[in-house]
């Protein structure tokens, strides 16, 4: 955000009021009254001149005369700012309080600042930036060699400071350079794109540590995680879409389960989550919406075990939301994905668990924008892991079929629920079984596995989501092993790159296509 400084030039007018030396002719009028022969008329005239007293300069002192004003005690009733007769210079005063150069009620320490004329041996900030301007006599204690800008406040220097986007940094700035003037959040980690982030007792064993790696520049950045114990483990790391801000969860010094969220830019921590519970609470799964307003998480805050969900402003402005909770161990929430941003407002989330019936696993929508949350069902049982929205904000997930598992769809109202077009595939035996699947980052294509055309091995296919034909992108061959199956795991998640070019998959065989 840019900031755009104006400087405001007041300038004092000064008017001097003439008066027209007519005195003669008020003689000749005087004279020329000839009835003015006694003493009661010359006692009226007298008075008369006194009350000729005029205060031109309208400073509550009248002017000074001889004849017409003995009283007066302005010498110079041509300047509001010379109030006595010890003198008629020019006063010169540039905060309008009466003090200055050449002004009768004394001079001015400081003729910007019109509450102060006399106490300016004190440590002053002219520029309001937090930090006293040093002078060696009268604020040798001041760290602001340059009390006339803002953003130079130490001693170092007195360049002016080019700081385009208003954040302290940048040409001559003593906060030093920025690498990226016309963006407020960034200032020293321009030319650093990392590739990949991590968790790990790298550094100390047994002691969490999260730290991002550049692949080009061959350089890792070790995230501070201040309030978060390493040693206590780190149970959850998230980032913003943006990749500004980065969400630890874990656990503090007094053992309390917490969330933090952190600048990459800056050393800011914002408190989300505390939970103070007789048992270990453990936050997992943390995860930002998709505008990076909001952070939801799972976390067993109320019964050892059951796991609720809950979400929460990113900023910390209030407290978590529960959105499905829990009192029985074997009732809970196992996974939850955030809608994209289609409806304006990026906040719907789409849960599953068995909150009904323990071992029952169904699937819910919920708006958490809405004063009263009110969760849509939209399957009671069979539901399985993955749920995954395409870029029209329609929701897919894996579904049992009597003993096949499915890819299925459905809007975030429940409507328009079906088995999705161009997965129904087959193997010898019968209709095959989804593995795991996932949706690019562009929201318009899928990748999932699938046990086809041979039953017991999980080959990898890509569909795009306008059509209905998906495309094998590997061939196991007649490959069979009689006692488990082969190709892509089940347990772990197909992985698309940032641009949608590549994927990666956890497989116990080598690609041939």
């Amino acid at each position: 955000m840019k900031r755009f400084f104006f400087l405001i030039m007041v300038t004092s007018l000064l008017f001097a009021l003439g008066c027209d030396d007519d005195s003669s002719n008020n003689s000749n009028n005087i004279n020329n009254t000839n009835n003015t022969n006694n003493t009661n008329n010359t006692n009226n005239t007298n008075n008369t001149n006194n009350l000729n007293c005029v205060d031109a300069d309208s400073d509550g002192h009248n002017g000074y005369d001889a004849t017409a004003c003995p009283t007066g005690d302005d010498m110079c009733d041509d300047d509001a700012f010379n109030t006595t007769q010890d003198g008629c210079d020019n006063c010169v005063d540039g905060d309008g309080d009466g003090y200055g150069v050449g002004c009768d009620l004394g001079d001015d320490c400081d003729d910007n600042n019109g509450d102060v004329h006399d106490t300016c041996g004190g440590c002053m900030d002219a520029d309001s930036d937090g930090h006293d301007g040093y002078d060696a006599t009268t604020c040798p204690t001041g760290d602001d060699m340059c009390d006339d800008d803002e953003f130079n406040i130490t001693q170092d220097g007195c360049d002016n400071c080019v700081d385009g986007d208003g954040d302290g940094y940048g040409v001559s700035c003593d906060l030093g350079d920025d690498c990226d003037d016309t963006d407020g959040a960034v200032h020293d980690l321009c030319g650093t794109v990392y590739d990949v982030c991590y968790l790990g007792d790298f550094e100390v064993n047994n002691s969490d540590t999260v730290a991002c790696y550049s692949v080009t520049d061959a350089t890792a950045f070790v995230l501070p995680m201040a309030g978060v114990e390493s040693d206590s483990g780190v149970d959850s790391v998230a980032f913003s879409p943006d990749g500004s801000k980065y969400a630890i969860a874990g656990a503090d010094l007094n053992g309390d389960a917490v969330l933090n969220v952190y600048s990459m830019d800056s050393t800011e921590v914002v408190s989300v989550a505390v939970f103070t519970a007789a048992h270990d609470v453990q936050i997992v799964n943390a995860a930002f919406s998709p505008d990076g307003a909001y952070l939801a998480f799972i976390a067993d805050s109320q019964t050892n075990g059951a796991n609720e969900l809950f979400f929460a402003p990113a900023d910390g402005s209030a407290s978590p939301t529960n959105v499905a909770s829990s009192t029985a161990g074997a009732l809970d929430v196992s996974m939850f994905a955030w809608s994209p941003d289609v409806s304006g407002s990026a906040r719907y989330l789409a849960y599953r668990g068995d909150l009904v019936t323990d071992g029952e696993y169904g699937l819910w929508t919920v708006d958490v924008t809405a004063g009263t949350l009110a969760p849509v069902a939209i399957e009671s049982t069979g539901v399985s892991f993955g749920l995954a929205f395409d870029s029209a904000g329609v929701l897919y997930y894996k579904k049992d079929v009597a003993g096949v598992y499915q890819l299925w769809t459905t809007n975030i109202d429940g409507t328009s629920t079906q088995q999705l077009a161009g997965t129904v595939l087959a193997n010898a035996s019968a209709d095959a079984s989804i593995g795991t699947f996932s949706i690019s980052p562009s929201g318009t294509t899928i990748a999932f596995s699938a046990n086809a055309p041979n039953e017991l091995n999980y080959d990898l296919y890509v569909m795009d989501l306008s059509g209905s034909t998906a495309v094998r992108m590997s061939d196991m061959g007649q490959i069979e092993d009689a006692v488990d199956t082969r190709g892509v795991s089940l347990y772990a998640d197909i992985t698309w790159a940032p641009d949608g070019s590549s994927l990666g998959v956890v497989a116990d065989w080598m690609f041939t296509g």
